[in-house]
């Protein structure tokens, strides 16, 4: 179901418009759950792999963001996130700081190949162009050959026939990379078909039109051409609890943790200028002289270009254009951070002018099992990081790490006892202690009487699914958008019991950035008999 979005929506936090900007649109999701699926990386029998998924109806670039930097993921409007400790192949997001990235010997190679197929010097399957010259020369040495020495004075006496005919340069060709909003191309589904069948091996019978809009068309992102909310590094947390490493490292350990709670720390942002062509989801298609040979899939987020899927004419399989295409995607991030660097908005604060690094900066590569050939390559892109879902911290993708994570294990990408790890425990614990202070004298100020209890019931009845934004849908359209707590008394007790379980999980799974979302509930789907009899007046 996809009901119509409500004119207006919540901010992921109150703010001011001298602090940043507000969210570019209302995000709208609903949540399907915990699900087990066989798994397409170690090609189990059973389903191994586990995941938490949701249906994406409308999302921000910002909310994406956040989502992306919790181990989230899209294809098409369908997000997921692998269950990371209890999953076959546990898959960790990576990342590449585009700054730091220095081409080894063989990228470099796969650069050189590729300019001298633009250069004519190769045919369409990799393989050396002789030119006149060359053949000329070649008939030169079979004359030679055949007449012997004798025949070889009358030839140098004569003069070559190279000396006499004009060389034939070779013909260059046209390369061009053409930036688009995802839409559907009928060329791009033609070799996406292609492409599938000759290099996936897939039954042609499911590669349909609609199988392709879904995938690699249809997206929730909205776009936008204005500066956005970023978030800065160093201020995302862990999602997962592991034994020997303290809960403040992880979000939603504030309050009671078994409701989902949601610590009340205050996140710092700086501001992210768009690109010249803005925030959302584009097609990247390459070109040769007009020839459709590769497209990239790719989502503008307010800190980095994702890269969400690419596929080539099987015929260049020999230009290793997946990797040719991550170095064209390192140095368009490149570009863009050169284009927005000078970029000034009315939102950024002196503090963020400071903070402009945190900008538009990184190219994700998806997600990385160390133990799964097909995604090896991505550690090739030095020095890519990894997301460590115990600390909250990225994590340089080294030998000891990969060593941590070989053979499908889990294990927390960095040690109890690491410096950047304790520094983060002691920042966090001096933070709660300043806010338990503030609680106090709170308390103190307050305890008046009857005053005092009525506060005191109140926090004692709250529970953090309270403050989730629902939406309830019937008939297709949105009825209803409005806190939990204003709206599940007007649902069967039951179902709202059932509802704010599954609300738990989903606010565990998505962090903070579940504060920028609309949760969907619809109505038609729920058992008439639940009801009463009342029918859906109660809901509204």
């Amino acid at each position: 179901m996809a009901p119509s979005a409500p004119k207006s929506g919540p901010s992921s936090s109150p703010r001011t418009s001298e602090q940043s900007p507000h969210p570019s649109c209302t995000s709208i999701i609903e949540d399907q759950g915990v699900y087990d699926s066989s798994c397409g990386y170690c090609a189990s029998k059973s389903n191994t792999s586990r995941a938490h998924g949701m249906q994406a109806h409308a999302m921000s670039v910002e909310t994406y963001q956040r989502l992306l930097d919790r181990g989230w993921r899209r294809s098409g409007r369908w997000m997921y996130r692998p269950e990371l400790s209890n999953t076959c192949c546990p898959a960790f997001t990576i990342r590449l700081d585009v700054a730091k990235f220095v081409p080894s010997k063989t990228q470099k190679k796969v650069v050189k190949k590729w300019c001298a197929y633009l250069d004519g010097h190769l045919d369409d399957d990799g393989n050396k162009i002789k030119d006149e010259t060359d053949e000329e020369e070649d008939d030169g040495k079979k004359k030679t050959n055949a007449l012997g020495k004798q025949g070889k004075d009358t030839v140098n006496a004569m003069g070559s026939d190279t000396e006499k005919k004009k060389t034939k340069p070779p013909v260059p060709r046209e390369f061009e990379i053409k930036e688009s909003r995802a839409s559907f191309d009928k060329t791009e589904f033609l070799l996406w078909k292609k492409y599938q069948a000759s290099v996936h091996g897939d039954d042609e019978t499911s590669l349909t039109e609609n199988a392709y809009r879904r995938f690699l068309v249809d997206t929730p992102l909205k776009p936008t051409k204005h500066a956005v909310a970023c978030e800065l590094d160093g201020h995302e947390k862990g999602w997962i609890a592991w034994d020997g490493y303290p809960d403040c490292l992880r979000a939603g350990t504030g309050g009671d943790a078994s409701t989902g709670g949601d610590d009340e720390e205050k996140h710092e942002e700086t501001v992210s200028p768009a690109p010249p062509l803005g925030f959302g989801s584009f097609h990247h298609q390459y070109l040769v002289d007009g020839r459709l040979v590769a497209v990239g899939v790719v989502d503008v987020l307010p800190k980095c270009l994702s890269s969400k899927y690419f596929f080539y004419d099987p015929k260049f399989k020999w230009a290793s254009l997946g990797k040719l295409s991550a170095l064209r995607e390192i140095e368009w991030v490149k570009r863009a951070a050169a284009a927005t660097a000078s970029s000034t908005t009315p939102h950024t604060t002196a503090s963020q002018n400071q903070s402009q690094q945190m900008q538009l900066k990184y190219l994700y590569l998806g997600y990385y099992i160390h133990d799964c050939p097909k995604m090896r390559y991505k550690a090739e892109y030095v020095p890519s990081e990894l997301k460590c879902p115990v600390t909250g911290l990225w994590t340089t993708l080294t030998s000891d790490v990969g060593a941590r994570i070989k053979h499908a294990t889990f294990a927390p990408l960095r040690d109890a006892n690491d410096p950047d790890v304790l520094a983060v425990i002691a920042a966090r614990r001096r933070r709660d202690d300043a806010g338990d202070r503030e609680k106090e004298k709170e308390t103190t100020k307050n305890r008046t009487g009857d005053d005092t209890v009525d506060k005191e019931k109140a926090s004692a009845t709250k529970d953090q699914t309270d403050e989730i934004v629902v939406g309830l849908a019937f008939g297709g359209a949105l009825v209803s958008v409005a806190p939990f707590a204003e709206c599940r008394n007007s649902l069967p007790k039951n179902f709202a019991k059932s509802a704010r379980k599954k609300m738990v999980t989903w606010k565990n799974a998505v962090g903070p950035a579940g504060n920028g979302i609309v949760y969907l509930m619809d109505l038609d789907a729920v058992d008439p008999t639940v009801w009463g009899g009342g029918g859906h007046e109660h809901a509204g």
